[in-house]
């Protein structure tokens, strides 16, 4: 389940109805994994107010739990060179992660719209670090496990940073909102997460039903066996789902849930 337009509502809060569904299925034995790009204590924040039961993939499949044991993929030194110089060049702000800091290159994340300021929640405001130099940065490499590149205010730069990023051999981009780009490591998406957490599970892959709204979930869908998209997705994410729902403020998830299971 992704987390922001599918599993919580514009109040960044998972509905009473919501978490009663999900809560029954846990009791049937089924297992609830949050998948969203944000970082791990923001992932495992909402996954706990929902259950002790509900795990967490966390920036976009650079971090999950499985069993006692937390899964990371991060970005190479080359990967880090590369977003930094296109952050400074560009003059757009980017946002590096590790699985529970947050360093920034230029501007702070108080700057950002409330779905962003989500998206980089940390618990106290001395894990924002910003960046002085890209020496500084590679220290960090080998912690850092994804980032984020946000820009509201002109889409033409952002589209020709996207441009340059896709023709790296060490990056995968995605995006949740059409005023970011998502950065993970090669081949590392939400699908990435699911294909380790199968095998962990033993689940067939047409046991695994995916819900989201974003760009950033359609690699999921495509290795899930039920995919279901939100009514408030686009029309290019609703095109690789199996299901459309009722949107993420109509309780969707739990809607699906419980026609699917009837």
């Amino acid at each position: 389940m992704d987390i922001d337009g599918t599993l919580v509502n514009n109040d960044y809060v998972v509905s009473q109805k919501t978490i009663e569904t999900i809560k029954k299925y846990q009791k049937e034995g089924h297992i609830f994994y949050i998948s969203t790009g944000r970082m791990l204590i923001s992932a495992r924040q909402v996954a706990k107010s929902i259950s002790p039961e509900t795990l967490e993939v966390a920036s976009n499949g650079s971090i999950f739990e499985i069993g006692d044991t937390i899964h990371t993929a991060s970005l190479s030194t080359n990967a880090l060179t590369e977003i930094y110089h296109q952050s400074i060049d560009k003059k757009a702000s980017v946002f590096f992660f590790t699985s529970k800091d947050v360093f920034y290159t230029l501007t702070l994340p108080s700057y950002f719209n409330n779905n962003d300021q989500q998206r980089l929640a940390v618990q106290d405001k001395t894990q924002h670090i910003q960046i002085k130099n890209l020496d500084d940065l590679l220290t960090h490499q080998g912690q850092i496990i994804n980032a984020i590149l946000i820009m509201d205010e002109n889409p033409k730069i952002l589209k020709s940073i996207k441009t340059e990023l896709e023709a790296s051999q060490d990056i995968s981009l995605s995006s949740s909102s059409s005023n970011n780009i998502e950065i993970t490591a090669k081949n590392v998406n939400k699908a990435y997460a699911i294909h380790h957490l199968k095998n962990f599970y033993h689940i067939p892959t047409d046991q695994i039903i995916s819900f989201g709204d974003g760009q950033n979930d359609i690699e999921m869908f495509q290795h899930s066996g039920v995919s279901v998209a939100m009514k408030n997705a686009s029309d290019e994410v609703k095109k690789y789902a199996d299901y459309v729902t009722e949107s993420n403020i109509n309780d969707g998830i739990a809607v699906f849930l419980n026609k699917y299971f009837k």
